[in-house]
């Protein structure tokens, strides 16, 4: 599965977690908005953070998931 993933580093730097990001946007292929499907709260660290959330929440593996920052 192939997402396209916006990342906000700026607001995790202002909320005090510099070096992390929220996702402000999830996107397959087709440009389909996935975004409901992660917490848009959440700082992460990585990209495999948020693909283990994403994976957990359409029970798919980890694996078979890859995203494209954008």
């Amino acid at each position: 599965m192939y997402f396209k993933i916006e990342c906000d580093y700026k607001t995790s730097e202002k909320a005090g977690a510099g070096g992390m990001f929220q996702v402000a946007g999830l996107y397959d292929y087709h440009d389909l908005d996935f975004t409901h499907l992660i917490d848009q709260g959440k700082h992460y660290i990585s990209l495999n953070d948020v693909k283990n959330d994403l994976a957990e929440k359409i029970s798919v593996a980890k694996d078979s998931i890859d995203l494209h920052e954008v």
